[in-house]
């Protein structure tokens, strides 16, 4: 989402389109461009112990990548995995 990337840019790391807050419709907007096939891979961590105001639209989220197979990273160690398989194969492109 759009925090989230900008979070990322001050990193360091190129973001090549930012989307709106999760809450915002940001969840939904990152749908969208999975269904188009637009998207390899989603990175999207949350924290398990804390309720979350749309998890309604984080579980849609969950469930359209399920649908359309695209690589899914909901914590770290998935995160390095994903990394991984985008950097040594020719997943997603």
């Amino acid at each position: 989402t759009g925090s989230t990337g900008r979070a990322l840019s001050t990193l360091g790391l190129k973001v090549d389109r930012l989307v709106s807050s999760g809450p915002l419709g940001g969840d939904q907007e990152i749908g969208g461009m999975i269904s188009q096939g637009e998207v390899a891979a989603v990175f999207f961590f949350t924290d398990p112990l804390t309720a979350h105001p749309h998890d309604d639209d984080i579980k849609a989220l969950i469930r359209i990548c399920a649908v359309h197979d695209t690589l899914m990273a909901t914590n770290p160690s998935t995160g390095y995995a994903v990394v991984h398989t985008l950097q040594h194969t020719d997943y997603g492109v």
